[in-house]
């Protein structure tokens, strides 16, 4: 194994002119040149996860911090990897964890829109179009700088992701697109795949395949487990651990639900589910129990935008076409539910919901909001942020990541 064995500054090293020294140990070391005056620079292009657990040992050993750094960046950037190894991530304590974690979270959270496309929104003119182009433009990842109020590109999406009813999510900062309809040599069929990508490295993996095939699915995460819900005809639910890179059917849906179309959100270290076939009904998965349990219903008659969860509050958006919102609130820890109605602002389009720094933002094709609830009065505030660059054929969906700048792009 390469080994490095160096010496921090301490009183008696900053009275040397070249600053830290090379060290060799059985024969391998790696060379810091004596122009770097800081340690975590000089082997951070050296570090892998093959060597960084001795390195880890040796930092600790002789306290050296600007390594200790270094390596928790490194197992930081491929923590999912780390994840899978044990022989790596059972060597770190609780508090390294906490930081590695934190470390992942660094630079500055974004709002990031994919353009995915719903298996009822496509008129024929776009599917004849799509078959006969065999040059479609790539699907991007952007993010909006909302200092410059400009979308910029972030990363192209995989060819092999499907983009019609896949979802998609964001845990540990890493962005995640499950599930969807592929177009194979048989015709249109249900995709179970699972794909991932690192803003911090810019790689694009794909990881264990669900169980079953999805489409219109829900993809939720929660406590470090990626849950898969619903989709047509489905009242499976399964979970991805990312420890052992495999996924494991969970409880079922209550008899008689299918979840399509519906929307998701955990709360409270619980998930909800609403809307969609399930119309105004609140289902509740406990995932120490493996149960549903069946919630209050709400009043809803309308067509289901979004659910999210701002700290213990559900919000469910509903929306109307004279662009009228019905805006459902529920407590998850009182139980009860609030209603409201308000309009959206410029768009009579259907809208998707991202929470950032606990903040709701609402948009679509033609308009971002946020929405706000302030004296018991909704209303959404028109940002007045540049239109999202889709090409038409979808609709936004946005996800949270904490971005650290352009990266060139690696292929999956």
């Amino acid at each position: 194994m390469l080994c490095l064995l160096t010496e921090y500054y301490t009183a008696k090293l900053h009275s040397l002119e070249n600053g830290p020294l090379e060290e060799v140990a059985r024969g391998c070391f790696i060379r810091i040149p004596k122009g770097f005056h800081n340690i975590r620079e000089g082997v951070r292009f050296q570090l892998t996860l093959g060597n960084c657990l001795e390195l880890l040992r040796l930092a600790r050993k002789n306290s050296v911090p600007e390594l200790l750094k270094a390596i928790y960046t490194l197992i930081s950037d491929n923590y999912l990897n780390v994840l899978k190894n044990s022989a790596i991530y059972s060597q770190l304590t609780g508090l390294e964890r906490e930081k590695i974690l934190q470390l992942r979270m660094r630079g500055k959270l974004s709002l990031c829109i994919i353009e995915a496309q719903s298996i009822f929104g496509l008129n024929k003119n776009i599917s004849q179009s799509e078959d006969m182009s065999q040059d479609q433009p790539k699907v991007q990842l952007y993010s909006l700088d909302m200092e410059s109020n400009q979308w910029k590109q972030v990363t192209n999406i995989p060819e092999e992701a499907c983009l019609k009813g896949c979802s998609i999510c964001s845990m540990h900062n890493y962005l995640f697109m499950a599930g969807g309809i592929q177009k194979t040599k048989n015709g249109l069929l249900c995709s179970n795949k699972l794909f991932c990508y690192n803003p911090l490295t810019d790689i694009w993996t794909q990881l264990t395949p669900m169980n079953q095939a999805r489409s219109q699915l829900k993809l939720v995460p929660l406590d470090g487990y990626l849950y898969a819900i619903g989709g047509e005809c489905l009242q499976t639910m399964e979970r991805y651990d990312p420890r052992s890179n495999k996924w494991t059917f969970v409880a079922s849906l209550p008899k008689g639900s299918f979840a399509v179309a519906h929307e998701a959100a955990a709360c409270g270290g619980e998930i909800y589910i609403s809307g969609g076939h399930l119309f105004y009904r609140l289902l509740k998965y406990n995932p120490a129990r493996n149960l549903w349990e069946e919630c209050p219903f709400n009043a809803s008659k309308g067509r289901s935008c979004d659910m999210v969860a701002v700290g213990h509050i559900l919000y469910r958006f509903d929306m109307h076409k004279d662009s009228a919102v019905h805006i459902f609130k529920y407590n998850t820890t009182a139980k009860v539910w609030s209603e409201y109605t308000t309009t959206f602002p410029n768009s009579k389009v259907p809208f998707r919901c991202a929470v950032l720094d606990g903040t709701i933002y609402c948009l679509n094709r033609e308009t971002t909001a946020r929405f706000s609830l302030e004296e018991e009065k909704a209303m959404f505030e028109s940002a007045m942020f540049s239109k999202v660059p889709t090409k038409g054929i979808g609709f936004p969906c946005p996800v949270v990541l904490s971005l650290q700048g352009s990266l060139s792009q690696t292929s999956v």
